[in-house]
C-alpha cells in the first residue's frame, strides 16, 4: 500500500515539475519572440 502511495507521489511530483518547466519554456519563447 505504502509503495503505491509513494509511486503516485513521485508521479505527481514529476508531472508538477514538467508543467512548471513547460510554463517557463513558454514564457522564455514568448520573450524571445
Amino acid at each position: 500500500m505504502s509503495y503505491i502511495l509513494h509511486f503516485i507521489f513521485r508521479k505527481m511530483y514529476f508531472l508538477k515539475r514538467c508543467s512548471y518547466a513547460l510554463k517557463c519554456s513558454l514564457i522564455f519563447s514568448h520573450i524571445a519572440i
